[in-house]
């Protein structure tokens, strides 16, 4: 057990589950049910949890998922950030470094080369070396102003109830996911998990719909969804149902012929107005579908934050979209370890990276470098925002190394 002036950090039992929710809930201003207990308890790995105690009070949460995270061209284990918050009342006393200091360790122990979390706030997690390194787009369009420039392919949709969607979906998934950095493999209690629909979550809406793609009868990807009612001026539900919303929680397909099937299935739904779709890709393929792509109307904001934990291993633990090399010098004051010069040489079908004394072409800090490795960043805007240093010559190279298409993006919180 690490003391840490009047609190300590320990891992949290299972059966302290409900604590835990309890400081999730006054952090995050929700009310913890009941219900929902034996679901957190099943999903969350306790021994990766590191909270802290003022006695036998837990006044801050900290855990991990053991993740699979796609990379351009691989996947790397990753220590899944989760679960932080602080009671209001001891804010301001270290709290929050302290589980985070020991979550470093547990994932540095388990040789675990990045860290990644969805941040609650975007001025939190920067000092403790995260940065954005993919980004999410909010979609919403009427139906009414959504034909498609093309007609949309042939294949059959069919309705999935939730065992049926469990059962089927994961190997829908399984021939995705690795294509796009973001993503992160699914265990089957993870499809539970992602499947979970609590009557609270609903906000007066319908239960989950799952629609799965098919040609020929092989499935090619899948939809899940619920429709919200239209309400009036006094927030009461509309007796007119044509005010009612399809709200899309995830879309997925194995090319372009299913997605745009999927997408004109959800928009071509009975007696909706709206289609709203709460984390979608920067690149993704609707408005280039659209006859009138300006209705759709579309909100970008961040996504996954990264933080790189062994510079070595994560720069060799990708692929790169070029065949060359770049000398960089990495500053970390949180880690240590990361601190020094690096030289990498990487490729389409690989890379190698080990440290140097040789003078660097590019100096930056471990936030950047987090920022820039998934490859939806590029080295350009950072230097111009004086946050990456560097001759204009190695600035490019080192944006034809690290792009990559398609963009990165994580499709679920964690």
């Amino acid at each position: 057990m690490l003391r840490c002036m009047e609190f300590s950090l320990r891992a949290a039992r299972e059966d302290e589950a409900a604590e835990i929710q309890e400081v999730l809930g006054l952090g995050f201003g929700f009310d913890p049910q009941p219900e929902a207990l034996p679901a957190f308890t099943k999903l969350n790995e306790f021994e990766r949890t590191r909270c802290a105690y003022e006695g036998s009070t837990m006044i801050g949460s900290c855990g991990a998922f053991s993740l699979d995270l796609t990379v351009p061209g691989a996947a790397l284990p990753t220590g899944g950030t989760t679960l932080i918050s602080v009671r209001s009342t001891h804010r301001r006393r270290g709290v929050l470094r302290a589980m985070m200091a020991a979550h470093f360790e547990d994932v540095r122990e388990r040789e675990e080369p990045l860290a990644g979390l969805w941040a609650s706030e975007s001025s939190i997690y920067a000092r403790f070396g995260y940065a954005v390194a993919s980004h999410s787009c909010t979609c919403r369009i009427e139906t009414a102003h959504a034909q498609f420039r093309e007609p949309a392919p042939g294949g059959q949709i069919r309705l999935l109830d939730p065992e049926q969607a469990r059962k089927l979906l994961p190997a829908v998934y399984e021939r995705i996911f690795r294509e796009r950095p973001g993503h992160f493999a699914r265990s089957q209690g993870w499809w539970e998990h992602w499947s979970e629909d609590h009557p609270w979550d609903r906000r007066g809406g319908s239960k989950f719909r799952y629609a799965l793609y098919e040609e020929s009868g092989e499935a090619r990807g899948y939809l899940q969804y619920r429709i919200l009612p239209g309400r009036d001026n006094s927030s009461r539900p509309r007796v007119d149902t044509l005010q009612s919303t399809v709200w899309l929680k995830e879309l997925q397909g194995v090319d372009a012929g299913a997605r745009a099937a999927l997408w004109r299935y959800a928009l071509d739904i009975d007696l909706v107005r709206t289609l709203q779709a709460w984390n979608r890709p920067v690149d993704d393929s609707l408005p280039w579908l659209l006859r009138d792509p300006r209705r759709l109307e579309r909100l970008h904001s961040d996504g996954l934050w990264l933080r790189v934990m062994d510079v070595e291993r994560a720069l060799a633990g990708r692929a790169y979209a070029a065949e060359g090399g770049i000398r960089i010098a990495v500053r970390d004051p949180v880690c240590p370890w990361n601190e020094g010069g690096f030289e990498l040489s990487g490729s389409p079908d690989g890379a190698s990276c080990r440290r140097t004394t040789r003078e660097p072409e590019l100096e930056l800090g471990i936030e950047e470098l987090g920022a820039v490795y998934l490859g939806g960043n590029g080295f350009g805007p950072l230097a111009r925002a004086g946050r990456i240093q560097g001759s204009p010559e190695a600035l490019r190279r080192a944006d034809a190394l690290f792009a990559w298409d398609p963009a990165p993006w994580c499709p679920e919180v964690f």
